[in-house]
């Protein structure tokens, strides 16, 4: 049986409060009732009153306190999960403790600082071992989160990747992306995070490009008869051919375009080529 959405809402707040922190509170979480039920979309009469039988069985199962008006009792005011209940509500919905979370994340940094780097072995291991004081101490070195194990093994691998080899000038950032095991846009949709990760290795901002990378070049697909005339005087008639790929540069320098039909017709979809899109 799922958990009631008021019980979800109340882990959601505590998750976001103490549920990355290694260190014990040293207050109880608590929460306002009324707050708790509305936040959680239990807001009519009989909604709350099902809440309420809700939280009256859990507590007297010992895993939440209700806080009652001091004189009208059937009154709750707040909601208190104990410390020694937090573990309780921590495995209802699967989550791992921070201390598990925090001793993945310094495995991970642990076994990349063994593995070295082939290219920059200082610069590597000072990075690795800021990341291990930072995480010992319940930190985090953006764009590195502890809290994340996964996602920091994914970016200390593309930064490693990435970094220990020379890449040639004019590489396509597409087919680097690629060649380092992302698929084909995954350094250009992650890359202020990348960026950010390599500036800690360097200890200065470091773009992509910096790399050695270049992105394709922009073009419009056309379809249908089309003359550019550029300011030389020389025309580029495309009529009778399909599926033209004219570059952004052309477009730029062009001084004028003729079409030969009457009409035009332009399609744009986000999710699909222009083909497609017919």
């Amino acid at each position: 049986m799922n958990p009631p959405a008021w019980l979800a809402e109340l882990h959601r707040q505590w998750h976001a409060a103490r549920g990355r922190r290694t260190a014990e509170s040293s207050r109880a979480f608590t929460r306002n009732w009324i707050l708790l039920l509305e936040n959680s979309g239990a807001s009519s009469a009989e909604d709350q009153a099902a809440a309420t039988r809700e939280a009256e069985a859990l507590e007297k199962s010992g895993h939440i306190v209700l806080n009652r008006h001091r004189y009208r009792k059937y009154l709750i005011e707040r909601l208190t999960l104990p410390h020694a209940a937090e573990p309780w509500l921590r495995d209802l919905f699967g989550g791992a403790s921070s201390h598990v979370v925090q001793t993945t994340s310094l495995e991970i940094v642990v076994d990349f600082s063994k593995r070295g780097h082939p290219r920059f072995p200082e610069e590597w291991a000072a990075l690795c071992q800021s990341l291990r004081s930072a995480f010992t101490a319940d930190r985090s070195l953006r764009p590195f989160n502890w809290s994340h194990p996964e996602t920091l093994r994914r970016l200390l691998e593309t930064v490693r990747n990435l970094s220990e080899r020379a890449w040639p000038t004019g590489t396509p950032i597409r087919a680097a992306s690629v060649e380092i095991g992302l698929d084909s846009k995954g350094l250009e949709r992650h890359q202020r995070t990348i960026e950010s990760g390599l500036a800690r290795l360097f200890g200065s901002a470091t773009p992509l490009k910096s790399l050695g990378f270049v992105s394709g070049e922009s073009h419009v697909e056309l379809h249908g008869p089309v003359c550019l005339h550029f300011p030389d005087g020389s025309v580029h008639d495309f009529a009778g051919l399909t599926n033209v790929l004219v570059s952004a540069a052309d477009l730029a320098r062009r001084a004028a375009v003729s079409p030969a039909a009457e009409r035009l017709l332009s399609i744009e979809h986000p999710k699909t080529t222009f083909p497609a899109s017919c």
